[in-house]
């Protein structure tokens, strides 16, 4: 069930022209939208706009120490983006490298989204993931530019800075 919206005058009159009452989270309602004409059609807003050459930027809503929020769709394990699609990382492949960093690193043994222009790598909420020199070599052998910030730092440039050509690794721990 909706709740009801207050009209704002021209002062108080934002988006929408209405407001919700206080202590709701439902959708707010204008009370007397404009009618949808041939002259005057409904308005189109982007939710997921998409950068050039087509590809829906994701929509990354939450983030917190060991999960993160992606398209409606919370992981509580370090995830991939590739080409506008999320996944989670399979990080079996690097945990035998686990003894000689204390912690499992990213390597290029595991299924890195190679095929971007730019691969960023969000290293953990402290800078802490490991990404050792194979995988940085291997980047530079495809042409790929590597971006390595904590993940905090890394989402804020991926909604800034999402184009089609750039994938993502996400690592929500430390």
């Amino acid at each position: 069930m909706m709740k009801a919206v207050e009209a704002l005058g021209p002062k108080g009159a934002g988006k929408g022209g209405a407001k919700e009452k206080e202590g709701g989270k439902e959708p707010v309602i204008p009370t007397n939208p404009a009618p949808v004409t041939p002259t005057n059609p409904a308005p189109v807003i982007p939710t997921n706009p998409a950068p050039k050459g087509g590809a829906a930027a994701p929509r990354i809503e939450g983030l917190r120490f060991g999960a993160i929020t992606v398209d409606g769709k919370t992981f509580d394990t370090d995830v991939v983006i590739a080409r506008g699609a999320v996944r989670e990382r399979d990080k079996k492949p690097s945990r035998a490298e686990r003894g000689k960093y204390g912690h499992t690193p990213l390597t290029p043994r595991e299924d890195i989204p190679w095929d971007c222009k730019v691969l960023l790598i969000g290293i953990g909420m402290d800078g802490q993931l490991p990404v050792v020199d194979e995988l940085k070599k291997e980047a530079e052998k495809r042409g790929v530019k590597l971006i390595l910030l904590k993940t905090p730092e890394a989402v804020e440039h991926l909604k800034e800075h999402y184009t089609e050509d750039m994938n993502a690794i996400l690592h929500v721990t430390c």
